[in-house]
């Protein structure tokens, strides 16, 4: 394995009132790759509502992902 991408929630869940409150966070899956990073031998991608360069260049600096994964900013 090259790398694990962390996501988090199904189809279904997108529609919990919890979850679209919590989705519009920036960063709002990142603790969910740094969970997975403490345990990974890989590269870890962490997205999520990641849309400045500031807050992907934080997350990389606290060493919570070692990629950025993008999507809707670009």
């Amino acid at each position: 394995m090259a790398y694990v991408s962390v996501m988090g929630g199904t189809y279904e869940s997108f529609f919990l009132p919890e979850i679209i409150e919590k989705s519009k966070q920036a960063g709002y899956m990142v603790d969910l790759a740094a969970a997975i990073k403490g345990q990974a031998k890989v590269p870890v991608i962490t997205a999520g509502r990641i849309a400045t360069g500031a807050l992907a260049q934080k997350t990389l600096e606290q060493g919570r992902g070692d990629l950025i994964g993008l999507a809707r900013v670009l």
